[in-house]
Protein backbone atom coordinates (compact mmCIF):
# COMPACT_ATOMS: atom_id res chain seq x y z
CA UNK A 1 0.00 0.00 0.00
CA UNK A 2 2.56 2.64 0.81
CA UNK A 3 4.90 1.34 -2.78
CA UNK A 4 1.54 2.30 -4.49
CA UNK A 5 1.01 6.00 -2.79
CA UNK A 6 4.72 6.84 -3.48
CA UNK A 7 4.28 5.30 -6.80
CA UNK A 8 0.96 7.36 -7.28
CA UNK A 9 2.67 10.37 -5.61
CA UNK A 10 5.96 10.13 -8.38
CA UNK A 11 3.44 10.02 -10.88
CA UNK A 12 1.48 13.26 -9.85
CA UNK A 13 4.61 15.70 -9.19
CA UNK A 14 6.15 13.98 -12.79
CA UNK A 15 3.07 15.71 -14.46
CA UNK A 16 3.75 18.81 -12.71
CA UNK A 17 7.61 19.31 -12.82
CA UNK A 18 7.55 18.36 -17.02
CA UNK A 19 3.75 19.01 -17.94
CA UNK A 20 5.05 22.87 -18.96
CA UNK A 21 8.51 22.00 -20.14
CA UNK A 22 8.34 18.83 -22.50
CA UNK A 23 7.02 20.68 -25.03
CA UNK A 24 9.75 23.42 -25.12
CA UNK A 25 12.44 20.68 -25.57
CA UNK A 26 13.58 19.45 -28.88
CA UNK A 27 12.26 16.09 -29.42
CA UNK A 28 15.33 13.78 -31.00
CA UNK A 29 13.52 11.54 -34.13
CA UNK A 30 15.15 7.73 -33.74
CA UNK A 31 15.45 6.79 -37.25
CA UNK A 32 16.08 2.89 -38.46
CA UNK A 33 19.30 2.24 -39.28
CA UNK A 34 19.59 1.76 -43.28
CA UNK A 35 20.04 -2.15 -43.78
CA UNK A 36 23.29 -3.09 -43.79
CA UNK A 37 23.18 -6.81 -44.90
CA UNK A 38 22.74 -8.13 -48.06
CA UNK A 39 20.12 -10.57 -47.91
CA UNK A 40 20.29 -13.70 -50.69
CA UNK A 41 17.11 -16.02 -51.92
CA UNK A 42 18.90 -19.24 -51.66
CA UNK A 43 18.63 -21.27 -48.29
CA UNK A 44 22.57 -21.03 -47.74
CA UNK A 45 22.32 -17.03 -48.46
CA UNK A 46 19.59 -16.30 -46.11
CA UNK A 47 21.64 -18.48 -43.45
CA UNK A 48 24.62 -16.29 -44.02
CA UNK A 49 22.52 -13.48 -43.51
CA UNK A 50 20.21 -14.36 -40.93
CA UNK A 51 23.87 -15.26 -38.66
CA UNK A 52 25.41 -11.93 -39.24
CA UNK A 53 21.83 -10.05 -38.30
CA UNK A 54 21.39 -12.16 -35.54
CA UNK A 55 24.61 -11.12 -34.36
CA UNK A 56 24.49 -7.60 -34.95
CA UNK A 57 24.81 -4.27 -32.28
CA UNK A 58 21.49 -3.31 -34.54
CA UNK A 59 19.34 -6.89 -33.70
CA UNK A 60 20.63 -6.83 -29.97
CA UNK A 61 19.72 -10.44 -30.15
CA UNK A 62 22.89 -11.27 -27.96
CA UNK A 63 22.01 -8.98 -25.28
CA UNK A 64 18.92 -11.30 -23.97
CA UNK A 65 19.85 -14.44 -25.64
CA UNK A 66 22.49 -17.13 -25.61
CA UNK A 67 24.14 -19.98 -27.82
CA UNK A 68 24.56 -22.76 -24.81
CA UNK A 69 23.76 -22.31 -21.65
CA UNK A 70 24.13 -19.37 -20.07
CA UNK A 71 22.49 -19.07 -16.36
CA UNK A 72 22.43 -15.01 -16.57
CA UNK A 73 20.73 -14.99 -20.67
CA UNK A 74 17.87 -13.08 -20.42
CA UNK A 75 16.07 -14.74 -22.89
CA UNK A 76 15.92 -18.68 -23.53
CA UNK A 77 19.01 -20.20 -24.66
CA UNK A 78 18.76 -20.62 -28.99
CA UNK A 79 21.24 -24.12 -28.98
CA UNK A 80 18.57 -26.24 -29.92
CA UNK A 81 16.08 -23.97 -30.80
CA UNK A 82 15.83 -25.34 -35.03
CA UNK A 83 15.23 -28.86 -32.94
CA UNK A 84 12.82 -27.73 -29.72
CA UNK A 85 10.54 -25.17 -32.15
CA UNK A 86 7.95 -27.97 -33.18
CA UNK A 87 7.69 -28.85 -29.35
CA UNK A 88 7.23 -25.92 -27.75
CA UNK A 89 3.40 -24.69 -28.67
CA UNK A 90 0.72 -27.61 -29.67
CA UNK A 91 -0.32 -27.23 -33.30
CA UNK A 92 2.29 -24.94 -34.36
CA UNK A 93 4.94 -26.14 -36.99
CA UNK A 94 8.75 -25.57 -36.41
CA UNK A 95 8.41 -22.14 -38.94
CA UNK A 96 5.25 -21.09 -37.40
CA UNK A 97 6.25 -21.18 -33.90
CA UNK A 98 9.58 -19.15 -34.66
CA UNK A 99 7.84 -16.18 -36.33
CA UNK A 100 5.60 -15.94 -33.78
CA UNK A 101 8.11 -16.05 -31.68
CA UNK A 102 10.04 -12.60 -32.87
CA UNK A 103 6.69 -10.50 -34.40
CA UNK A 104 4.35 -12.12 -30.61
CA UNK A 105 6.75 -12.75 -28.38
CA UNK A 106 4.39 -12.97 -25.44
CA UNK A 107 2.07 -15.61 -27.22
CA UNK A 108 4.23 -18.59 -25.80
CA UNK A 109 6.82 -18.08 -22.91
CA UNK A 110 8.90 -20.61 -22.13
CA UNK A 111 9.15 -21.94 -18.53
CA UNK A 112 11.08 -20.42 -15.99
CA UNK A 113 11.18 -16.67 -18.12
CA UNK A 114 9.29 -13.83 -17.72
CA UNK A 115 6.52 -12.17 -19.80
CA UNK A 116 7.03 -9.02 -21.22
CA UNK A 117 10.78 -8.98 -21.73
CA UNK A 118 11.21 -9.01 -25.45
CA UNK A 119 9.15 -6.40 -28.09
CA UNK A 120 8.16 -7.65 -31.45
CA UNK A 121 11.64 -7.09 -33.31
CA UNK A 122 9.71 -5.38 -36.44
CA UNK A 123 9.03 -2.45 -33.97
CA UNK A 124 11.01 0.13 -31.98
CA UNK A 125 13.29 0.23 -30.38
CA UNK A 126 14.55 -2.78 -32.90
CA UNK A 127 12.80 -2.51 -35.81
CA UNK A 128 13.59 -5.19 -38.28
CA UNK A 129 12.27 -5.22 -41.42
CA UNK A 130 10.54 -8.21 -42.55
CA UNK A 131 13.17 -9.75 -44.98
CA UNK A 132 16.01 -9.52 -42.13
CA UNK A 133 13.37 -11.16 -39.54
CA UNK A 134 13.01 -13.63 -42.52
CA UNK A 135 16.56 -14.29 -42.55
CA UNK A 136 17.34 -14.37 -38.66
CA UNK A 137 14.60 -16.89 -38.67
CA UNK A 138 16.11 -18.98 -41.71
CA UNK A 139 19.75 -18.83 -39.56
CA UNK A 140 17.70 -19.91 -36.20
CA UNK A 141 16.98 -23.13 -37.74
CA UNK A 142 19.36 -24.13 -37.90
CA UNK A 143 20.47 -24.53 -34.75
CA UNK A 144 19.84 -27.89 -34.22
CA UNK A 145 17.70 -28.39 -37.42
CA UNK A 146 18.27 -27.89 -41.14
CA UNK A 147 17.64 -25.01 -43.33
CA UNK A 148 16.64 -26.42 -47.15
CA UNK A 149 14.27 -25.37 -49.82
CA UNK A 150 10.92 -26.81 -48.21
CA UNK A 151 12.30 -24.85 -44.96
CA UNK A 152 12.44 -21.81 -46.86
CA UNK A 153 8.88 -22.67 -48.47
CA UNK A 154 7.73 -23.16 -45.19
CA UNK A 155 8.75 -19.68 -43.95
CA UNK A 156 7.47 -17.89 -46.53
CA UNK A 157 3.68 -19.19 -45.75
CA UNK A 158 4.40 -19.16 -41.53
CA UNK A 159 5.53 -15.07 -42.35
CA UNK A 160 3.04 -14.31 -45.32
CA UNK A 161 -0.11 -13.20 -42.99
CA UNK A 162 2.51 -10.64 -40.43
CA UNK A 163 3.91 -8.90 -43.52
CA UNK A 164 0.28 -8.32 -44.84
CA UNK A 165 -0.63 -6.93 -41.37
CA UNK A 166 -3.37 -10.12 -41.34
CA UNK A 167 -2.12 -10.98 -37.76
CA UNK A 168 -0.48 -8.68 -35.13
CA UNK A 169 1.15 -8.99 -31.47
CA UNK A 170 -1.29 -9.44 -29.14
CA UNK A 171 -2.37 -6.34 -26.99
CA UNK A 172 -0.85 -5.59 -23.78
CA UNK A 173 -2.92 -5.20 -21.05
CA UNK A 174 -4.22 -1.87 -20.49
CA UNK A 175 -2.60 -0.05 -17.57
CA UNK A 176 -1.81 3.16 -16.15
CA UNK A 177 1.62 3.99 -17.39
CA UNK A 178 3.89 6.95 -16.12
CA UNK A 179 4.52 9.24 -19.41
CA UNK A 180 8.10 9.64 -20.25
CA UNK A 181 9.43 12.83 -20.72
CA UNK A 182 13.03 14.43 -22.06
CA UNK A 183 15.73 13.52 -20.07
CA UNK A 184 19.82 14.77 -20.38
CA UNK A 185 21.96 11.61 -20.67
CA UNK A 186 24.87 13.63 -19.37
CA UNK A 187 22.73 14.32 -15.78
CA UNK A 188 21.86 11.12 -16.30
CA UNK A 189 25.32 9.21 -16.02
CA UNK A 190 25.66 11.45 -12.96
CA UNK A 191 22.52 10.20 -11.50
CA UNK A 192 23.52 6.66 -12.11
CA UNK A 193 26.96 6.55 -10.70
CA UNK A 194 25.55 9.44 -7.24
CA UNK A 195 22.43 6.60 -7.05
CA UNK A 196 25.61 4.16 -6.80
CA UNK A 197 23.69 1.92 -9.96
CA UNK A 198 27.23 0.74 -11.07
CA UNK A 199 27.87 -1.38 -7.98
CA UNK A 200 25.62 -3.83 -9.62
CA UNK A 201 25.10 -2.69 -13.08
CA UNK A 202 27.54 -3.00 -16.14
CA UNK A 203 27.70 -0.30 -18.69
CA UNK A 204 30.42 -0.64 -21.32
CA UNK A 205 33.65 -1.53 -19.38
CA UNK A 206 32.45 0.24 -16.09
CA UNK A 207 30.62 -1.46 -13.12
CA UNK A 208 29.52 -5.11 -11.71
CA UNK A 209 27.46 -7.94 -13.02
CA UNK A 210 25.58 -8.64 -9.51
CA UNK A 211 22.59 -7.16 -11.77
CA UNK A 212 21.69 -7.32 -15.84
CA UNK A 213 24.23 -6.10 -18.10
CA UNK A 214 22.67 -2.40 -19.31
CA UNK A 215 25.22 -1.47 -22.05
CA UNK A 216 22.89 -2.50 -24.82
CA UNK A 217 19.25 -1.77 -23.13
CA UNK A 218 18.52 1.26 -24.88
CA UNK A 219 18.78 -0.84 -28.05
CA UNK A 220 16.16 -3.48 -26.66
CA UNK A 221 14.10 -2.23 -24.80
CA UNK A 222 11.86 0.71 -24.71
CA UNK A 223 11.90 4.11 -22.08
CA UNK A 224 8.91 2.69 -20.45
CA UNK A 225 10.62 -0.91 -19.59
CA UNK A 226 13.41 0.97 -18.19
CA UNK A 227 11.01 3.18 -15.91
CA UNK A 228 9.16 0.73 -14.71
CA UNK A 229 11.82 -1.58 -13.91
CA UNK A 230 13.50 1.05 -11.93
CA UNK A 231 10.01 2.23 -9.82
CA UNK A 232 9.12 -1.39 -10.08
CA UNK A 233 12.20 -3.89 -9.64
CA UNK A 234 10.13 -6.96 -9.11
CA UNK A 235 7.50 -6.50 -12.22
CA UNK A 236 9.86 -8.60 -14.58
CA UNK A 237 12.64 -10.44 -12.90
CA UNK A 238 15.37 -11.36 -14.93
CA UNK A 239 16.55 -14.81 -14.96
CA UNK A 240 19.70 -15.30 -13.20
CA UNK A 241 19.71 -12.13 -11.24
CA UNK A 242 17.06 -13.10 -8.36
CA UNK A 243 18.07 -12.87 -4.86
CA UNK A 244 18.48 -16.42 -3.19
CA UNK A 245 18.89 -18.06 -0.03
CA UNK A 246 21.37 -20.68 0.70
CA UNK A 247 20.47 -22.51 4.20
CA UNK A 248 22.97 -23.62 6.48
CA UNK A 249 23.33 -27.38 7.36
CA UNK A 250 22.46 -27.69 11.23
CA UNK A 251 25.47 -30.34 12.12
CA UNK A 252 27.72 -27.92 10.50
CA UNK A 253 30.20 -25.98 12.67
CA UNK A 254 29.15 -22.57 13.34
CA UNK A 255 32.24 -20.60 11.68
CA UNK A 256 31.95 -23.30 8.55
CA UNK A 257 30.60 -20.03 6.45
CA UNK A 258 31.39 -17.61 8.90
CA UNK A 259 27.34 -16.83 9.25
CA UNK A 260 26.43 -15.19 13.12
CA UNK A 261 23.63 -17.82 14.05
CA UNK A 262 21.95 -14.83 16.04
CA UNK A 263 22.08 -12.13 12.52
CA UNK A 264 21.44 -14.85 10.13
CA UNK A 265 19.35 -17.55 11.17
CA UNK A 266 21.55 -19.61 9.76
CA UNK A 267 20.52 -18.12 6.06
CA UNK A 268 22.42 -15.69 4.53
CA UNK A 269 20.84 -13.88 0.96
CA UNK A 270 22.49 -12.43 -2.44
CA UNK A 271 22.60 -12.80 -5.74
CA UNK A 272 24.70 -15.98 -7.80
CA UNK A 273 27.47 -14.46 -9.57
CA UNK A 274 28.86 -17.95 -10.82
CA UNK A 275 27.88 -21.68 -9.77
CA UNK A 276 30.99 -23.61 -10.33
CA UNK A 277 31.80 -25.84 -12.56
CA UNK A 278 28.83 -24.97 -14.29
CA UNK A 279 25.12 -24.46 -13.13
CA UNK A 280 23.83 -28.39 -14.25
CA UNK A 281 26.55 -29.97 -11.42
CA UNK A 282 27.37 -26.71 -8.88
CA UNK A 283 30.35 -27.63 -6.05
CA UNK A 284 30.80 -23.92 -5.45
CA UNK A 285 28.21 -20.92 -5.04
CA UNK A 286 30.16 -17.59 -6.04
CA UNK A 287 27.49 -15.09 -4.08
CA UNK A 288 27.65 -11.66 -3.91
CA UNK A 289 25.50 -9.91 -0.53
CA UNK A 290 25.31 -6.96 1.26
CA UNK A 291 26.96 -6.52 4.35
CA UNK A 292 27.13 -3.46 6.71
CA UNK A 293 26.60 -1.08 3.86
CA UNK A 294 28.39 -2.80 1.55
CA UNK A 295 28.68 -5.59 -1.73
CA UNK A 296 30.66 -8.31 -1.03
CA UNK A 297 31.75 -11.62 -2.43
CA UNK A 298 31.49 -15.37 -0.67
CA UNK A 299 32.41 -18.84 -2.12
CA UNK A 300 30.36 -21.51 -0.61
CA UNK A 301 30.74 -25.14 -0.91
CA UNK A 302 27.63 -26.30 -1.85
CA UNK A 303 28.29 -30.09 -0.17
CA UNK A 304 28.13 -28.01 3.04
CA UNK A 305 24.68 -26.39 2.56
CA UNK A 306 20.87 -27.61 3.60
CA UNK A 307 19.76 -26.30 0.35
CA UNK A 308 20.00 -23.35 -1.96
CA UNK A 309 17.70 -21.25 -4.35
CA UNK A 310 14.70 -18.91 -5.04
CA UNK A 311 11.80 -19.90 -3.68
CA UNK A 312 11.42 -20.90 -0.02
CA UNK A 313 8.43 -23.23 1.54
CA UNK A 314 7.07 -24.09 4.83
CA UNK A 315 5.90 -27.92 5.31
CA UNK A 316 3.82 -28.98 8.04
CA UNK A 317 4.86 -32.17 9.39
CA UNK A 318 3.49 -33.66 12.56
CA UNK A 319 2.38 -30.39 13.62
CA UNK A 320 5.29 -28.95 13.18
CA UNK A 321 6.54 -26.25 9.97
CA UNK A 322 10.09 -27.22 8.11
CA UNK A 323 11.65 -25.37 6.10
CA UNK A 324 13.75 -25.42 3.07
CA UNK A 325 14.44 -23.90 -0.38
CA UNK A 326 14.97 -24.70 -3.88
CA UNK A 327 14.65 -23.07 -7.58
CA UNK A 328 11.55 -22.21 -7.98
CA UNK A 329 9.91 -24.46 -11.53
CA UNK A 330 6.00 -23.62 -11.47
CA UNK A 331 2.86 -24.11 -9.35
CA UNK A 332 1.63 -21.68 -6.13
CA UNK A 333 0.48 -22.77 -2.99
CA UNK A 334 -3.11 -23.31 -3.88
CA UNK A 335 -2.24 -25.55 -6.64
CA UNK A 336 1.29 -27.28 -5.23
CA UNK A 337 4.73 -25.89 -6.19
CA UNK A 338 7.32 -27.93 -8.08
CA UNK A 339 10.87 -26.77 -6.88
CA UNK A 340 13.99 -27.54 -8.41
CA UNK A 341 16.22 -29.39 -5.37
CA UNK A 342 20.10 -29.30 -5.12
CA UNK A 343 21.06 -32.72 -4.16
CA UNK A 344 24.34 -34.37 -4.14
CA UNK A 345 25.47 -31.77 -6.75
CA UNK A 346 23.02 -32.24 -8.85
CA UNK A 347 19.23 -30.55 -9.28
CA UNK A 348 16.23 -32.64 -8.91
CA UNK A 349 12.35 -31.76 -9.39
CA UNK A 350 10.52 -32.17 -6.53
CA UNK A 351 6.30 -31.39 -6.80
CA UNK A 352 5.01 -30.37 -2.94
CA UNK A 353 1.36 -31.04 -3.02
CA UNK A 354 -0.80 -28.33 -2.02
CA UNK A 355 -2.06 -29.71 1.01
CA UNK A 356 1.19 -29.87 2.43
CA UNK A 357 2.32 -26.18 2.16
CA UNK A 358 2.71 -23.73 5.24
CA UNK A 359 3.59 -21.07 3.43
CA UNK A 360 5.29 -20.30 0.13
CA UNK A 361 7.95 -16.49 -0.16
CA UNK A 362 9.01 -16.51 -3.94
CA UNK A 363 12.29 -13.62 -3.63
CA UNK A 364 12.26 -11.16 -5.89
CA UNK A 365 15.24 -8.37 -7.05
CA UNK A 366 17.99 -7.42 -4.89
CA UNK A 367 17.56 -4.23 -6.64
CA UNK A 368 15.78 -1.49 -4.02
CA UNK A 369 12.16 -0.41 -4.49
CA UNK A 370 12.40 3.22 -3.24
CA UNK A 371 13.61 5.12 -6.11
CA UNK A 372 10.79 7.07 -6.35
CA UNK A 373 11.63 8.69 -2.99
CA UNK A 374 15.25 8.88 -3.51
CA UNK A 375 14.89 10.88 -6.85
CA UNK A 376 13.56 13.67 -8.14
CA UNK A 377 11.00 13.20 -11.27
CA UNK A 378 13.87 15.38 -12.89
CA UNK A 379 17.00 12.80 -12.13
CA UNK A 380 14.22 10.04 -12.81
CA UNK A 381 13.95 10.98 -16.19
CA UNK A 382 17.63 12.12 -16.63
CA UNK A 383 18.58 8.42 -15.71
CA UNK A 384 16.15 6.92 -17.90
CA UNK A 385 17.27 8.95 -21.04
CA UNK A 386 20.69 8.24 -20.12
CA UNK A 387 20.00 4.45 -20.20
CA UNK A 388 18.07 4.75 -23.53
CA UNK A 389 21.17 5.75 -25.29
CA UNK A 390 22.91 2.86 -23.77
CA UNK A 391 22.89 0.82 -27.31
CA UNK A 392 26.74 -0.68 -27.42
CA UNK A 393 27.24 -4.34 -27.86
CA UNK A 394 26.95 -6.22 -25.03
Amino acid sequence: MIQARNLVAFIITAVAAFVYICNAIPQVKSEPELMATEIGESPEELVAAGKKIFSSDRAQCLTCHSIGEDPKARCPNMEEVGRLAATRRAGLSTAQYLIESVYNPDAFVVTGFPRNQMTPVNKPPITLSHDEIFAAVAFLNTLGGVTDEAFVNSLKEAQDPWRKGLLKAEAAVEQERIPIYPGNVDQGKAVFHDQECIKCHVVGSEGRQVGPELTGIGASQSGEYILDSVLEPDKVLVRGYKEIVVMQKQEEEQDAFSWDEAETGGEIRGVALAWLPDKKTPRILRLSLEEFGERTEREIELGKVDCVGDAIVGVEVAGEITSFCGEYVSGDEDSGVTLSILEDGRWVELDVEAANISYLTLLGSPMPSNFAELMTPREMYDLVAFLVAQKGAK
